[in-house]
């Protein structure tokens, strides 16, 4: 889309956020870690398109569409690597136990350990968005972008895997050439690699913006429910 400069793929890690910045005319790519998310999203930006993974717009009750038709696309085994988000009233969970009891009191199931690690940063990201910021901020799966880099079929192997960042690893070069110098460069004590390499994903996503998994589904809030691909 040419009245972006810049596309910027995010995705958490320990230090906070890791943040794949590519600039659309001359290719160059840059990464950056934030502590804060509002510190690259908190105003809405015309020249600049976001892709982050984390679930933005959270149901009430019940599982998103985007969640169940991301799972159907990849199938086993890498399906398990989308979780249903969490449904809202967990957000202001403080223990796993009070997250549980929410989500069973507003949907009748309980919260994926998993989900729950995330309530944090789903809590900063929403939190921060607006309807109108998700016109140039919107939600991905690293998975699901890695399937339509590789020809629209599920990778092999987990990304903690040796054999799984090279895989990933493999993809990714012919589109950013510099990302074995960031890989080499990055702190790994605020970023693991896959990590960056997610965010990396993200950012080819945005690149492209191809089209949404399934249709536009909308929160209470009014924010949409999707993972682009």
């Amino acid at each position: 889309m040419d009245e972006y400069r810049t596309v910027v793929g995010i995705d958490g890690c320990p230090a906070g956020w890791v943040c794949f910045h590519v600039d659309l005319s001359s290719r160059k790519t840059t990464v950056k870690i934030l502590a804060s998310i509002t510190e690259l999203c908190g105003e809405a930006d015309q020249t600049r398109l976001i892709a982050i993974d984390i679930p933005i717009g959270l149901p009430v009750k019940g599982a998103r569409a985007c969640d169940l038709a991301a799972r159907k696309l990849l199938g086993k085994p890498r399906s398990s690597s989308v979780f249903p988000a969490p449904v809202r009233a967990s957000l202001t969970a403080k223990t796993y136990e009070e997250a549980c009891e929410l989500s069973l009191r507003a949907h009748g199931k309980s919260l994926s350990r998993q989900a729950f690690e995330l309530i944090p940063k789903i809590r900063e990201v929403d939190d921060l968005l607006t309807p109108e910021l998700q016109v140039s901020i919107f939600e991905v799966h690293p998975e699901v972008s890695f399937w339509a880099l590789n020809g629209r079929r599920p990778l092999r192997h987990k990304k903690y895997e040796s054999e799984g960042r090279a895989e990933r690893l493999r993809l990714l070069l012919p589109h950013f050439p510099a990302i074995q110098e960031h890989l080499a460069e990055l702190d790994r004590r605020k970023s693991g690699q896959h990590d960056l390499l997610d965010a990396a994903a993200a950012a080819w996503t945005a690149d492209c913006v191809a089209k949404r998994v399934v249709a536009r589904q909308f929160d209470e809030r009014g924010l949409r429910m999707e993972i682009v691909y």
